[in-house]
């Protein structure tokens, strides 16, 4: 999931948590809409900001994702204690009870070591796999891959959460070409199998996000990954990531929109709309695309 992020103040973003968390731990539950169809929208929330995005364009069903202290928001200056994440997760739930939130992970340590502290409010845990360095366990095999999936959906399951899957996407034909000429996946390896993948989360989110561009790939792509899901893990959600773009060429509105308006006719059952802090202008532009304000 994540980005690269511009630094914000600590000072901003431990008043502003503080702000929000009391507030909505004092406030009576917020009455959200209805979906009209299964779309499903996941949003990250840092401060009162992306607060303000969930009451304005989340409806019942839709995620919000938080994170422990994780070196990503280590780096940002957003609180690292492991009580403060809690809390806000708390809160969060007692102000919006027909959202779910999700806790984000970048290692199966992580996950051994938060998912017992975990609250009721959390539904999901998301575990973050990638290559670098904060997923010390990562390899290219699959085989190697599907057992650490595994090991997660049983530590998940253990304590009551839903398993949210967020691999590099190394499950893409294209995506796998490009990190074989950079040395990043093996050549005499052939690219993981997305459906055996998929079937062992609850729910699935492939990172597309940086191939938005390609719209004749991304539907191509998309048209495979639902055919796929469709016949090896029916029972389990799939999501696509958008985001801003690297950080020299962010995607314009239009290609935005054409993106969006692909993902939405695919087929999958919603989209991660993924952004740092300091970014919930960006993420509010997309959430336009998607829905009216409710």
């Amino acid at each position: 999931m994540p980005t690269r992020w511009r630094k914000p103040s600590l000072w901003i973003y431990l008043i502003a948590g503080l702000t929000v968390m009391s507030g909505l731990g004092l406030s009576s539950p917020a009455d959200y809409p209805v979906a009209g169809d299964s779309w499903r929208v996941i949003i990250p929330a840092y401060g009162p900001e992306e607060t303000s995005l969930a009451e304005k364009y989340l409806r019942a069903g839709d995620i919000v994702v938080l994170h422990p202290p994780k070196p990503e928001l280590r780096a940002s200056g957003l609180p690292q204690q492991p009580e403060y994440w809690i809390r806000k997760a708390e809160a969060l739930k007692a102000r919006h009870p027909k959202i779910e939130v999700l806790f984000n992970f970048d290692s199966i340590q992580e996950l051994r070591e938060w998912a017992p502290k975990l609250p009721a409010a959390v539904d999901w845990i998301s575990y973050d796999y990638e290559r670098w360095q904060f997923t010390p366990e990562y390899k290219p095999d699959e085989a190697h891959t599907r057992r650490l999936f595994r090991e997660a959906r049983r530590i998940a399951h253990k304590h009551g959460k839903r398993l949210f899957l967020t691999p590099i996407p190394f499950f893409n034909r294209r995506i796998v070409e490009r990190a074989r000429r950079v040395g990043a996946f093996p050549k005499d390896v052939p690219p993981w199998d997305f459906g055996k993948l998929a079937r062992i989360g609850d729910a699935f989110n492939a990172q597309l996000q940086f191939s938005l561009r390609e719209i004749d790939h991304l539907t191509s792509t998309l048209r495979a990954m639902v055919a796929e899901r469709r016949k090896e893990a029916p029972k389990t959600l799939f999501f696509v990531q958008v985001g801003p773009g690297p950080r020299k060429g962010r995607y314009t509105d239009d290609e935005l929109k054409r993106a969006i308006d692909v993902i939405k006719r695919s087929g999958v059952d919603g989209v991660v709309v993924w952004f740092g802090p300091g970014m919930s202008d960006w993420g509010e532009k997309v959430l336009r695309m998607m829905r009216a304000t409710p």
